[in-house]
């Protein structure tokens, strides 16, 4: 995933700030797969980020878990049609 390496770039010779605004916005990208992009940043908040750093990733990742709940669930709901 190219947002992956992207972070990875950002968190080596980027500000923490930056990172979080990338991790942000892959999660309103990335369509397949956004559980990569919470686990990374998860990961980088555990590692260099306060509680509350922390907290806002795992509510960022609940978001886009219900979201895609409500996704999939369409998707069985059309196909038993």
């Amino acid at each position: 995933m190219c947002w992956l390496e992207y972070a990875t770039l950002e968190r080596r010779y980027g500000e923490p700030q930056t990172i979080r605004a990338l991790f942000q916005k892959a999660l309103k990208a990335v369509t397949d797969w956004p559980y990569y992009i919470i686990d990374e940043w998860l990961m980088y908040e555990r590692h260099f980020g306060t509680l509350n750093d922390v907290m806002k990733c795992v509510q960022a990742g609940g978001e886009v878990s219900v979201f895609f709940c409500n996704l999939m669930s369409m998707k069985v709901f059309y196909i038993t049609i």
